[in-house]
């Protein structure tokens, strides 16, 4: 039988810079005791643990739940950025798909510590 793991998420508004539609992304802030979260340091990578299918599967499940219904998840896909001239694993709008670039979402993950209203539920993988 597989062992079920906790995991902290934190969802985070972020507005469209192209169509303007509010999107949450989500941070799973750990995973156990490997202190997960969305990696600084492998910006513009597609290894994120953070962004790894259980993970997202989890979210997803959550996200049809009554009280996860509320939420508008941003896509995480692959996806080509301009900046980087490569492309790797992103959040993208829910709506028109524009990628949500790792400088920007590392930013609002930062500041989410910051705020006294964050949404944090915690999630079985």
């Amino acid at each position: 039988m597989k062992k079920e793991n906790k995991i902290s998420v934190r969802f985070v508004e972020m507005k469209c810079y192209k169509c303007g539609t509010i999107n949450h992304l989500f941070f799973a802030d750990s995973k156990d005791d490997d202190g997960v979260h969305y990696e600084s340091d492998r910006m513009w990578s597609d290894e994120k643990q953070s962004l790894s299918p259980e993970i997202i599967e989890s979210v997803e499940k959550y996200a049809k739940t009554d009280d996860g219904k509320r939420l508008n998840l941003a896509k995480v896909g692959l996806r080509y950025s301009h900046t980087v001239g490569d492309s790797y694993k992103s959040f993208g709008c829910s709506k028109c798909d524009a990628i949500f670039g790792d400088w920007y979402v590392n930013e609002a993950y930062a500041d989410s510590y910051y705020d006294d209203d964050i949404d944090i539920v915690e999630l079985t993988i």
